[in-house]
């Protein structure tokens, strides 16, 4: 739950004005020495104790992650969905659109400055889920938008008022400048409706120009794993600045990638730059340069790509590429849908990617939900569970990579299944590592028969991945929350994992540890430490 503090009176909206709220982050990893390392947005930051992530909203506090903004809004609106913009999603609506402090780019560029280029402040807005839900049905919306500035920045709560919005059969956007982690993703990849995404420029020089980005193809792909594993629907912004984005090979590039990643069909919005932030020395974007875009966009293949930021343009209509019919006429976020039957054109029944209608959320999105080495466990076990057979592990994330022990505990129902462990690494890398245990857990554990095959849909993984362990002194210098332990006597270890529901305490941990061991209470042992990066 929340951590909530400072509370002052309700404004009309009933929007608390107070101190910032806190909650432990999900998605990060605890390293040694109490650092952490977040997996939410593509920085990947390692934080230090007492220090911030790169977005300043994620705090490093004695070796836990805490995001300090949850549920803090900077801006409220109940706006048209074609301003996101969003022009091929539930046509003419309007969106609760909610923001917070604070983004994890610093752009030149950025038009939301005030709010994502500073420091959070020490007062600010809190706003519920619950009370997120209520205000979309007291202003006529027919979803959620997370807007303004990047929504990853409060990546807990939009999860939590997700999965909230679906249960009221509303809809739910990320405007985004798509940074967000493939774990990030699949997280909320089940709630989430629409995924309209900056792609700002098409070349290295250009984002680290802008933000000092270097690693902006990893925005490409999770918009294409957006569409392909989500079902959510794209749309793809760039704002257009004179002399650094507005060259032909750049315009040309991103159409393109649209084309081929995306889909012909999928909207490009090429929108107009006003002087902004650190860009004032600039001109605006000439309409003649959007019209170029858009001729680009066209000749490349695209089937709509809109000219944004100069109201009453004609290139801000849908038009049937079929027929030529005015399917959608828009003026500024005045908007009439003139000839649209569903997803199609009325007048011809061509194909035009509208959604008009909510995603299904099925039972499996707990699955999908897992994170990729507890999913590795979980696949490598149905592996040999159904066909007797040894998975691969395709594409291996950089915890895979690693040496490490890795013990692999199965649970049914919240009992324990199963748990077998490799002290230190026996294998090439910790995802060899984690079948090899994997299977171990599931038909090797001598306390328990092997998993059968109906009870695979009932078991739940978690995957420790250890330090390498280190001696210590004294009992003093153990913390069973925070440390495992392994209690050797000559050829006898015995160990034990931390932060174990019903071991409280250092005795508990070391006399578990010696009975495992087999050895007595009064024989003299050498006790060592080590802490675990748990996946689950």
């Amino acid at each position: 739950m929340p951590v909530e503090t400072n509370y002052g009176p309700a404004n009309g909206d009933g929007i608390i004005t107070r101190g910032l709220m806190e909650k432990e982050a999900i998605l990060y990893e605890r390293l040694s020495g109490d650092r952490i390392k977040c997996h939410v947005c593509q920085w990947r930051c390692v934080i230090n104790p007492g220090k911030t992530g790169l977005c300043r909203v994620r705090l490093n506090r004695d070796g836990k992650l805490y995001t300090t903004n949850y549920g803090e809004v900077s801006s409220v609106a109940a706006d048209p969905i074609e301003k996101k913009p969003l022009f091929h999603f539930f046509p003419a609506t309007r969106a609760l659109s909610l923001g917070t402090w604070g983004c994890n780019f610093h752009c030149k560029d950025c038009q939301n400055w005030e709010i994502s280029c500073v420091d959070v402040p020490t007062t600010s807005q809190y706003l519920s889920p619950e009370q997120a839900i209520e205000l979309t049905g007291r202003y006529g919306c027919a979803g959620i938008a997370w807007t303004y500035n990047e929504p990853t920045i409060w990546f807990e709560y939009t999860l939590d008022s997700a999965k909230l919005a679906k249960q009221n059969d509303l809809y739910t956007v990320y405007v985004t400048n798509g940074y967000a982690t493939p774990e990030a993703l699949d997280t909320i990849g089940p709630y989430l409706d629409a995924w309209r995404v900056d792609v700002k420029g098409f070349s290295d020089s250009f984002y680290r120009q802008l933000a000092k980005v270097s690693n902006w193809r990893g925005i490409l792909d999770v918009a294409k794993r957006a569409k392909e594993k989500w079902d959510m629907h794209v749309e793809v912004v760039t704002n257009i600045i004179p002399t650094m984005n507005d060259d032909e090979e750049q315009l040309e590039g991103i159409a393109t990638w649209i084309r081929d990643s995306l889909g012909e069909l999928t909207p490009w919005h090429v929108t107009r730059f006003h002087p902004m932030y650190n860009l004032t020395h600039l001109p605006p974007t000439p309409v003649s340069t959007l019209e170029r875009a858009c001729r680009i966009g066209k000749q490349v293949g695209l089937k709509f790509v809109y000219l944004g930021n100069v109201p009453g343009h004609e290139d801000e209509n849908t038009v049937c590429y079929s027929c030529g019919k005015l399917d959608v006429r828009r003026i500024g976020y005045d908007t009439k849908v003139v000839g649209l039957d569903g997803s199609k054109c009325k007048f011809c029944g061509a194909e035009l990617n509208f959604r008009t209608t909510l995603k299904a959320i099925s039972d499996v999105s707990v699955e999908q939900e897992l994170h990729p080495i507890a999913k590795l466990a979980k696949e490598t076990v149905e592996a040999c569970v159904r066909e007797g057979k040894k998975t691969q592990p395709g594409e291996l994330t950089p915890e895979m990579s690693e040496r490490a022990g890795v013990f692999v505990s199965i649970h049914k129902h919240g009992e324990l299944r199963g748990c077998i462990g490799t002290f230190e690494p026996a294998q090439a890398n910790v995802a060899e590592e984690i079948m090899a245990n994997a299977i171990s857990s599931a038909t090797r554990d001598p306390r328990f028969p092997p998993v059968t095959v109906a009870e695979l849909d009932d078991l739940e993984y978690k995957v420790d991945i250890l330090t390498k362990p280190e001696a210590v002194n004294d009992v003093s210098e153990l913390d069973a929350e925070r440390y495992g332990v392994i209690v050797e006597s000559g050829f006898r270890k015995g160990l034990l994992l931390p932060d174990l529901e019903g071991v409280d305490s250092v005795e508990e941990q070391i006399a578990i540890c010696r009975l495992k061991a087999g050895i007595g209470p009064d024989e003299p042992v050498d006790l060592y430490r080590f802490e675990v990066r748990r996946f689950k």
